[in-house]
Order: structure tokens, then sequence, then C-alpha cells
């Protein structure tokens, strides 16, 4: 249960750094949007932006899985937190690590819908998104 509710408020804290750099990208604010960005990789406890990146995305999700229960909420957080990432490369001009942080947010989301026994119209907007980029 403690694992539970772990993983279930970091998704609600991810969700609310997520709006907020797009907030802050609306606004041009790119160095805060930076900065909340670096942030939220801060509140997960042993992830990285570069480990995630170069993580092999399955792999990753079973560690993450046998060490918290069910972690496709956070998993689909991470990828969100990616593609967030990506808008915040591409303003700064770092065009290599936005296709980075993208395709590594496509391939989450994509490793989630060939596991995931729920349909999601929101994951698969997301994922469009993702492939128009």
């Amino acid at each position: 249960m403690i694992k539970k509710d772990f993983i279930l408020r970091l998704v609600e804290e991810l969700a609310k750094a997520i709006a907020k750099i797009l907030h802050l990208l609306k606004d041009n604010d790119v160095t805060e949007a930076q900065r909340m960005y670096a942030h939220s990789f801060g509140l997960l406890k042993d992830i990285d932006e570069d480990n995630l990146l170069q993580a092999n995305v399955e792999d990753f999700y079973n560690q993450l899985s046998a060490e918290n229960g069910d972690v496709e909420g956070l998993f689909q957080s991470l990828s969100e937190l990616l593609f967030m990432g990506s808008k915040i490369y591409k303003r700064e001009g770092n065009l290599t690590k936005a296709k980075l942080t993208n395709a590594k947010a496509l391939e989450i989301l994509e490793y989630i819908d060939s596991i995931s026994s729920n349909y999601s119209i929101e994951r698969n907007n997301l994922m469009a998104q993702l492939r128009a980029e």
C-alpha cells in the first residue's frame, strides 16, 4: 500500500510539473521551464534523463514494476515529461536532444500501448503529437 500511495503521489506531482512546464512554455519562459523540467527529474528517486534516454524501455518497465507494482501511470507520466523536455530543447535550439527525448517519449508510449489492457484516447493522441514533431 505504501508503494502504491508513493507512485500515485509521484504521478500527481509529475502531472502538476508538466502542466507548469506547458504554461511556462506558452509564456515563452524557457529558462524557468528548463528549471522545472530538471526539478521534475529530481522528484524521481533513481531516474534521471540520461539514464532514461539510454534505457531499454521493456527492461526499465519490468524493473520498476518489480520494485513498485503497477507503474503504467508513472511510465506514461515519464513519457509526458520527456515530451515537455523535447519542446524545451527545441525552443533552445538543441534539436539533437529534442529528437532524442521525443523519440524516447514515443517509444515509452508505444510500449505501454502494447502491454496495456486499456485503450487510451489520451495516449493515442499523445503518440500522434509525438509522431508529428
